[in-house]
């Protein structure tokens, strides 16, 4: 009997138990002849939360970012993450003790100094970056042979910039007039900073307690916010700043702007990599274990970070996807999507936390219609304050005013329609979506701003370029504009 128990549990350790069994800290049993079934508990059950189909995933494992490129043969040979990243570990020969700084600019608004330096490029034959478009020849990648003298330097800069600029970087790329999604965020923001906590003080008079207002972060949010920031500088944003670019405004550029002065490609490459091994995927593996381990507890006054956290990955996923759509579209290629793995890793993303979001809403559906927000199965589903309470009850009124979209967003591929991700954390019986094998054919109206999806009730829905329109224009022209100048003080 014993020995049945262990094998039965190293075979779930490798398979990896379901949502439900490790939320419940007990062994997750499937048919050994065959285990692509459900378990034996969720065969069982029939509460409605767990009618879903037996999830198993690790919640710490989900993919929410690319981690390489898969149309650039260079990218197959010098990797973006891993210990040989960026090639910073590959033996180089310097030319010159000289350094210069490089201004790089993201189009959010961050402006870093990064330290660079000339050295001897490698022969390597067919070099060359993804920048060319049908017809044009693409950069070479060491062209401007400069690199990056100290990642770790970078590295820090990005994690004081996101300490000190959140709030300018989601107004620089976030609509104010979508009171769907600019709510979540300005609350996540306010939430990132501090967090108002009333502690019982009886050292002094035990009959008669003190109340005492103690402020603290709240590290789910202020990581998740540090990842969404982190996602949106890896999707190659960055152009140069000032007057010494080391000669890139010579290189073609047939993709972007006249003004825009994209980084030397082998500077991009390194920057990227600096971002994606040494920020993103730390920040990653730490966002998602604190997700889990808040869903796991099950405490009514997670919900709410749980909830502001959630949203906020899944329209990260969102943004990604319309990055890999925009990509597709000024390539002029013929599919919609050229990076369709990273297509479905972002939609099974999307399953994963929907599927964890929904054990921590304990057999409730507080977007659906006619939710009593002051019942006490709310109660005891989230503990809220006045303030995060009336906060909801605006946002189910944003819901409930789009749920038409919702409704027509479930059976399209369009999955860089905005809301497609964010919506299925509304849907009261909401099932895992399918993702397409193969990209559907492209769009060709799509960049233009004429692409729409027709609703049910034949209201038109765009699908154009999600970012504002002004982030393609030469913000440096923009009134009062100026670059954070203050975070080079702050980052050092």
């Amino acid at each position: 009997m014993v020995a049945q128990v262990r094998k039965e549990k190293r075979t779930s350790q490798k398979r990896c138990a379901c949502i439900r069994c490790r939320m419940l800290k007990l062994p997750c049993v499937s048919d050994p002849s065959n285990p692509d079934l459900p378990c034996a508990r969720c065969a069982n059950t029939r509460s409605s939360i767990y009618s879903l189909s037996c999830h198993r995933v690790n919640l710490p494992d989900t993919p929410l970012f690319r981690v390489a490129m898969y149309n650039a043969p260079f990218y197959r040979k010098h990797h973006l993450v891993g210990n040989d990243y960026g090639d910073f570990r590959v033996p180089r020969v310097w030319t010159s003790h000289i350094t210069k700084t490089l201004r790089a600019l993201h189009h959010g608004g961050l402006l870093l100094n990064i330290k660079v330096r000339p050295f001897q490029p490698p022969y390597e034959e067919g070099a060359t970056d993804d920048r060319g478009i049908p017809g044009n020849a693409a950069r070479p990648m060491y062209d401007i042979p400069w690199a990056i003298v100290d990642p770790e330097m970078v590295t820090r800069d990005l994690h004081a910039f996101t300490d000190h600029w959140i709030e300018s970087y989601i107004k620089n790329l976030l609509k104010p007039s979508d009171d769907l999604v600019w709510p979540v965020y300005q609350e996540a923001a306010q939430l990132m900073r501090t967090v108002r906590t009333l502690q019982r003080d009886n050292r002094h008079s035990p009959r008669f307690p003190r109340l005492t207002i103690i402020f603290s972060q709240n590290p789910l949010i202020r990581d998740t916010m540090r990842l969404w920031i982190g996602a949106r500088l890896a999707d190659r944003g960055w152009r140069c700043f000032g007057s010494d670019d080391l000669g890139a405004s010579r290189l073609p550029n047939h993709l972007r702007p006249p003004h825009w002065i994209p980084l030397p490609p082998y500077l991009d490459y390194q920057l990227v990599a600096v971002v994606m091994n040494c920020y993103l995927l730390p920040l990653k593996k730490t966002v998602l274990r604190q997700l889990f381990d808040a869903i796991k507890g099950k405490n009514p006054a997670d919900w709410y970070p749980i909830f502001l956290s959630c949203f906020v990955l899944l329209h990260s996923c969102e943004m990604t996807a319309v990055i890999i759509r925009k990509h597709a579209a000024k390539r002029k290629s013929p599919v919609r999507y050229i990076i369709m793995e990273l297509v479905k890793a972002l939609n099974e993303a999307a399953r994963n936390i929907v599927a964890h979001f929904r054990h921590c809403c304990k057999d409730n559906r507080p977007f659906a219609r006619g939710f009593d927000w002051s019942s006490p199965a709310r109660e005891d589903m989230a503990q809220l304050d006045l303030v995060q309470l009336a906060f909801m009850k605006r946002f189910v009124q944003a819901v409930d005013a789009r749920e038409h979209i919702f409704t027509a967003l479930r059976h399209t591929d369009h999955y860089e329609a905005p809301y497609w991700y964010v919506c299925q954390l509304f849907e009261p019986n909401w099932e895992p979506r399918s993702t397409l094998d193969a990209s559907p054919a492209s769009d060709a109206t799509y960049l233009a701003g004429t692409d729409f999806l027709v609703l049910d009730d034949g209201a038109k829905l765009l699908l154009g370029p999600y970012e504002r329109p002004d982030i393609e224009e030469d913000s440096t022209k923009r009134p009062n504009w100026q670059p954070w100048t203050e975070f080079e003080d702050a980052g050092r």
